[in-house]
C-alpha cells in the first residue's frame, strides 16, 4: 500500500506538472568506508597488488577538514597509502587516492592542503548557487554536472564481499585503459638537487645556504629526464648533460658525480626558465609556464610544435581530459600547473562505469604525495582558480622521428641526432652513416614491407653510427645500444630494433 501511495503521489505531481524534489546525498562514513574498501580491493583486481602488497584494508575513516568544515572523508590504507572519499554521492566517490605515499589529514601543507583547496572550490560553487551543501537537492545538483556518478556509487557502494564476487566473475566492468606511471624518478627542490642553486640575497628571510630548485624547474628536469634528452643544450647550456649518473633520486650521501649531474640540470632549467630564486618567501623559487616552455624549445632542443594550453579555453573537461590522454599515449608526460604549484602529469586509467577518469601526478616531493586524482567534471567554469591550470604539451626532442619512417634520414653535421619518440614503422628508409639515433626505452622500429624493402642504419669507417638507449634506474642508468662501422643493419618484413 505504501509503493502505491508514492507512485500515486509521483504521478499526481506529474500531471500537474511538478517535479518531486530528490533529497540531498550526503555521503555517510560508513559508506565512505564501504567506497574506500572496494576500490582497493577493484586495484587489486587491476593492477594485481597495491603498491607490492596482495591486500590491503582500511585501517581508519575520519572526516577530512578545513577548520571545522567536513570536505569529504579520509581513510588511512595499512600497509601503506590513503583515499579521499567526496561528501556528495553525485561527485566521482574517489577524488584522490595514492597506494605509495602518507598524508597527515589535518596538515594546511603540501598535498593536504592541495586537495583541500580542490575539495572547497567545488562546495563552494555548490553553495553559491544552491545554498547549504547539506541541503542542495540531488537535481539541482545533477542540473550542473557533466557527469553522473551514479552507477559508480551503486558499484563500489555495494557490500565488500558482494563486490569482491562481482569483481571475481566478471559482474563489474573495469574498462582499465593503461595505468602506467611513465615517470620512474622521485626528485625534489631541496638539497641535494639544489646545490648548484645560488645562494639568498643578503638581506632574504631564507636562512638555508642555497635558494630551492623551483617546483616548475623540478617537473621539467624529471621530463627531461624522461626522454634523457638533450645530450646537450643549446648556448651557453651546451655542455654534455651525463644523463647515465641520474638515478631516480638521491640523498646528501649520494656519490658526487651523481649529485653534481642532476643539480646541473635542475639549476640550468631553473635558469632558462628565468626563475626567481628565493623570491617567493623563504627559500621558495618561481618561474610562469610560459618561460619553462621556452625554455624547453629555445634552450634544450625540444619541439618548436610545444604550445601552452589553458583549461579555461577548453569547452569542456572532457576535452581538457582528451588532450592530456593524448599526450600521454604518445609517451610525453605533461608538465601542468595548478594554483601554486608546478607537477608533472604522467599516466591516465579509467576505471568504472561511468569511468572515473584519473591522472597520475609526480608532485616533485620526493615521492611524497604522488598519486591519481580524479579529474575535476564536477562543476565545470565554477572557479577562476580552477579554471586558470595550464599545461605544456607536445613537449617532445626536435628531432623525433614520429610513427612514420621513409625515406634518406641524411646526416645533420652540426647535429647528427635522431629520437625515436615512439613505436615507428615503415616499408623503406634509410639513416645515413654518422647519426646517434636514440631510443625512448622500449620503443620499436619496424619494416613493414611486403615487397622486398628494407629499412636500413648505415655506418662506415668515417663515420660511425650508433643506435642507443638510455632508460633511468634506483641506482644510475642503464644503457643499451650498437654501433655501426663500415657496414649495416637491414629490417625486412616484421624485423625490428628495440632496446631494454
Amino acid at each position: 500500500m505504501k509503493k502505491l501511495t508514492i507512485k500515486t503521489l509521483v504521478a499526481l505531481f506529474t500531471i500537474l506538472g511538478l517535479t518531486v524534489p530528490i533529497q540531498a546525498k550526503i555521503t555517510t562514513m560508513d559508506e565512505a568506508l564501504t567506497v574506500a574498501n572496494n576500490w582497493i580491493n577493484r586495484i587489486i583486481e587491476l593492477k594485481g597488488d597495491w603498491n607490492g602488497s596482495e591486500s590491503a584494508m582500511v585501517e581508519e575513516i575520519k572526516e577530512f577538514k578545513r577548520d571545522r568544515r567536513i570536505m569529504g572523508y579520509f581513510c588511512r590504507v595499512r600497509p601503506k597509502g590513503y583515499i579521499v572519499v567526496s561528501l556528495r554521492k553525485e561527485l566521482a566517490p574517489v577524488k584522490f587516492y595514492s597506494a605509495t605515499s602518507k598524508l597527515d589529514p589535518g596538515s594546511e601543507e603540501g598535498m593536504a592542503h592541495l586537495i583541500k583547496d580542490c575539495l572547497q572550490r567545488t562546495l563552494d560553487s555548490i553553495e553559491q548557487q544552491f545554498g547549504p551543501i547539506e541541503t542542495v537537492t540531488t537535481q539541482d545538483l545533477q542540473s550542473i554536472l557533466e557527469v553522473s556518478y551514479q552507477k559508480s556509487w551503486d558499484d563500489l557502494g555495494s557490500d565488500v564481499e558482494t563486490f569482491k564476487a562481482d569483481l571475481e566473475f566478471g559482474v563489474i566492468a573495469t574498462n582499465y585503459q593503461q595505468g602506467q606511471e611513465m615517470l620512474t624518478s622521485s626528485w625534489h627542490q631541496g638539497d641535494p638537487y639544489n646545490q648548484d642553486c645560488p645562494a639568498p640575497p643578503p638581506g632574504d628571510d631564507c636562512t638555508a645556504p642555497r635558494c630551492v630548485v623551483g617546483c616548475s624547474a623540478t617537473a621539467g628536469s624529471q621530463i627531461m629526464r624522461h626522454w634523457a634528452w638533450p645530450p646537450y643544450g643549446v648556448s651557453p647550456y651546451n655542455d654534455t648533460y651525463n644523463w647515465v649518473m641520474m638515478p631516480d633520486t638521491i640523498t646528501t650521501t649520494s656519490p658526487q658525480a651523481r649529485i653534481d649531474a642532476i643539480a646541473e640540470l635542475c639549476h640550468e632549467m631553473g635558469v632558462a626558465a628565468n626563475m626567481h630564486y628565493c623570491a617567493g618567501g623563504g627559500c621558495q623559487s618561481a618561474a610562469g609556464l610560459l618561460d619553462s616552455m621556452n625554455a624547453f624549445t629555445n634552450s634544450f632542443r625540444y619541439s618548436n610544435s610545444a604550445s601552452l594550453e589553458e583549461r579555461r579555453l577548453y569547452s569542456s573537461t572532457a576535452g581538457w581530459y582528451n588532450t592530456i590522454k593524448t599526450q600521454l599515449n604518445l609517451n610525453r608526460p605533461v608538465l601542468y600547473e595548478i594554483p601554486g604549484h608546478a607537477i608533472v602529469v604522467d599516466g591516465w586509467q579509467e576505471i568504472g562505469s561511468p569511468p572515473l577518469q584519473e591522472v597520475h601526478v609526480n608532485f616533485g616531493w620526493a615521492g611524497n604525495s604522488d598519486g591519481w586524482y580524479t579529474m575535476d567534471y564536477d562543476i565545470p567554469g565554477s572557479d577562476p582558480n580552477w579554471q586558470w591550470e595550464k599545461m605544456i604539451i607536445k613537449a617532445v626532442p626536435d628531432v623525433a622521428l614520429g610513427s612514420s619512417l621513409s625515406g634518406t634520414y641524411n646526416r645533420n653535421a652540426s647535429f647528427p641526432y635522431r629520437y625515436f619518440d615512439r613505436d615507428a614503422t615503415g616499408n623503406s628508409a634509410t639513416f645515413a652513416a654518422g647519426q646517434n639515433v636514440q631510443f625512448l626505452p622500449n620503443i620499436m622500429a619496424r619494416c613493414t614491407s611486403t615487397t622486398g624493402a628494407y629499412i636500413r642504419f648505415v655506418g662506415t669507417s668515417s663515420y660511425g653510427t650508433r643506435l642507443y638507449s638510455i632508460k633511468g634506474t634506483a641506482s644510475t642508468a642503464a644503457v643499451a645500444g650498437a654501433r655501426i662501422y663500415n657496414g649495416g643493419i637491414r629490417l625486412y618484413k616484421n624485423g625490428g630494433v628495440r632496446f631494454h
